[in-house]
């Protein structure tokens, strides 16, 4: 039989032990409660989430700061995706935070990134939303969809109507750039002979320059500024005394006698060269028959002795 005194020191261990196991778990389960963290919402819109799991990490820079509760799709955007995360309370989440999806190597599985943040901008409060930016996976995504979409434009221009099209643009192309290379090799040539006329030219010119100051420091040497001057001076002296003399009628009829007389000296000119021009033809006639004459005696020498015989066989 179990006494009065047994049963009340079992009750009292039984109280006391309670209270030990109440008190040990409450050391355990409390500070698990309490760093537990805070939960956040992150709503990725057009960024496929594939790889990213229930409890994957949240990291910051590289740190761990906390994982992922829940991955739903927002009921208010079917195009986005809601990530609902817990940081831990001791990490501050900012304002100007951003978080992205990155890859675990090569695996495939991805883990949140959060990155960015200063110390003076204000804090999301618990229950808020993160702003997100597209990470390498999605950037990485966008890259091989445009080089898709590079790599079929380029067979629609790479089509075997275009690829006539480009051959025969090549095709003209050259033709147009060989008749283009004539033409500038036959300019080329007009262009340095050309060059040359022009370098003959100046080089005429530069003669022509240095003779004429030749001749004009040789006129100033033969004639100095005071004979020029006593030339100048006797000069109008000269027509002074002509006005003098004759009356303005007698210096008209000089100038007319002397017009005629130039006149008739020219006309004689002309026709002694008319007359010397026909002499001249003559001469050249006498030449090209004498010409004529020895080229046919070279050739038959017996034809002075016929027209020797036939003089003499006249009566």
């Amino acid at each position: 039989m179990i006494t009065k005194e047994q049963k009340n020191r079992l009750h009292i261990f039984l109280v006391v032990s309670s209270l030990l196991l109440i008190a040990a778990l409450g050391a355990f389960i409390i500070p698990l409660v309490q760093h537990r963290g805070d939960l956040y919402s992150i709503n990725f819109t057009g960024i496929s989430v594939g790889g990213l799991e229930k409890s994957s990490t949240v990291k910051y820079q590289g740190v761990r700061v906390g994982n992922t509760e829940e991955i739903n799709v927002n009921p208010d955007d079917l195009k986005s995706i809601l990530v609902t995360v817990r940081i831990q309370r001791q990490f501050k989440i900012k304002s100007d935070m951003r978080a992205k999806l990155m890859f675990i190597g090569i695996t495939g599985l991805k883990y949140i990134e959060l990155y960015g943040g200063s110390n003076e901008a204000p804090c999301i409060a618990p229950g808020g939303s993160i702003p997100t930016e597209p990470g390498m996976g999605e950037k990485a995504e966008d890259i091989v969809q445009n080089i898709d979409e590079a790599v079929k434009r380029i067979n629609v221009l790479l089509s075997p109507r275009n690829q006539q099209n480009i051959e025969e643009f090549v095709e003209h192309l050259n033709k147009t750039a060989t008749v283009l290379s004539e033409v500038f090799n036959i300019r080329r040539v007009n262009l340095e002979e050309l060059l040359i006329q022009l370098d003959s030219a100046s080089a005429n010119l530069d003669r022509s320059t240095k003779e004429l100051n030749l001749f004009m420091a040789n006129l100033n040497r033969a004639l100095p500024a005071d004979r020029l001057d006593r030339i100048g001076r006797d000069l109008e002296k000269s027509l002074n005394s002509l006005s003098q003399r004759f009356s303005a009628n007698e210096f008209g009829r000089l100038i007319r006698n002397t017009d005629t007389g130039v006149q008739r000296i020219s006309n004689a000119i002309v026709e002694l060269k008319h007359e010397i021009g026909m002499a001249v033809e003559m001469i050249h006639d006498a030449f090209a028959d004498l010409r004529s004459f020895t080229r046919r005696l070279d050739e038959d020498p017996n034809i002075l002795i016929r027209k020797s015989k036939r003089r003499r066989s006249k009566p």
